[in-house]
């Protein structure tokens, strides 16, 4: 474990290290706030390290009675939340000498990456787990998405993971979080950070910036190059900062970048603008024209069954409004099918 002085991101500078020399540890995470550190161990699964004098840290206690050895951990308050294979634990730190296991679920297979909202904890094994986290000492699984990850992170009702490329899953309703959308940004994506409206992804070649202000017409704004594989990301304003596999840790300046968004329903390159998208039943969309003429609108599911046939209704401005009500949660593909053309437009919606 090494502790490096970040206080200029543009000098780094090297502090010193807890040697895990002839121990056979394999150090895969750490976390760690004022004067302790919590580091992964073959036995026992956690230590704690005193780092009070960051040149001289020196082994302070460990946790005997887990199951592995954490592949990523959250410090909160005075608990460590740790995933691991086949279990996701937590160890109460607040007496940092004296770490003790406190609470414990079975999750399956491999973990990867930890991430923690309020009292929620989403965790990367296969399948990835949703877990309740409000009773530390008794967390419980909320749901799973049968898919593998190497992390997932949230921002709003939206779960990002990194799954080869990014994927978007609605998490409005944690007991159904279902698939929404997804984005293709080259060599396999190893972790995903949201920053506002926008998503930094590590991948096997470098960094990319994400425009995710829309989940359905996600975009790459950009891109650099790293020496190596960007195994893991961590943004702190105005610098990222990327794990690189044998290459240490490279830190990236962001740019500001602009993100116009429509302050009023207009159409974009012919198509139809839906607002609001995720919707709870209804929406108001703007035709290409006042004259548009629909004739019918069909909405269909997920695997292009038709399930409805709607009608709209303009109100007082360009707008058509659709009711949504009668539909389930999902993913739905809205056929409009207008008098004078033969083509139909059709647009993607949630429903929540």
């Amino acid at each position: 474990m090494v502790l490096v002085d970040f206080t200029n991101p543009q000098m780094p500078q090297y502090l010193g290290c807890y040697d895990t020399v002839g121990s056979g540890a394999i150090v895969t995470s750490v976390t760690g706030c004022d004067s302790f550190a919590y580091i992964s161990w073959p036995r026992p699964r956690l230590i704690s390290i005193d780092i009070s004098d960051p040149r001289h840290p020196v082994r302070a206690g460990g946790c005997e009675n887990m199951f592995n050895p954490p592949e990523d951990m959250v410090l909160r308050d005075s608990f460590v939340y740790c995933a691991e294979a086949n279990r996701f634990q937590v160890v109460n730190v607040a007496r940092p000498r004296d770490p003790r296991l406190v609470g414990s679920c079975v999750v399956e297979e491999d973990a990867e990456g930890l991430c923690l909202v309020d009292s929620i904890a989403y965790v990367a094994n296969y399948p990835f787990a949703i877990i309740n986290v409000r009773q530390p000492s008794n967390p419980f699984i909320i749901s799973r998405i049968w898919r593998g990850a190497w992390n997932g992170t949230v921002r709003d009702s939206f779960l990002f993971l990194s799954s080869g490329g990014v994927l978007v899953y609605s998490v409005a309703d944690l007991r159904q979080p279902h698939l929404i959308d997804s984005l293709s940004v080259g060599p396999n994506t190893y972790w995903v950070e949201a920053v506002g409206s926008l998503l930094y992804t590590g991948n096997r070649d470098g960094v990319r910036v994400i425009d995710a202000s829309d989940v359905h017409d996600m975009r790459v704004l950009g891109f650099c190059s790293a020496p190596y594989v960007v195994k893991r990301l961590a943004y702190v304003s105005p610098y990222l900062y990327a794990v690189c596999w044998d290459a240490g840790v490279c830190i990236f300046e962001s740019t500001p970048i602009g993100v116009s968004e429509l302050q009023s329903p207009q159409t974009a390159k012919g198509k139809l603008m839906v607002i609001p998208n995720p919707t709870r039943g209804r929406v108001r969309l703007a035709p290409r024209s006042n004259n548009w003429g629909l004739s019918q609108v069909i909405v269909r599911d997920a695997l292009g069954r038709e399930v409805a046939q709607i009608k709209c209704q303009r109100d007082s401005g360009e707008c058509l409004k659709l009711n949504l009500n009668d539909l389930k949660r999902g993913l739905y593909f809205v056929e409009f099918v207008s008098e004078k053309q033969r083509a139909a437009v059709i647009v993607k919606i949630i429903k929540q």
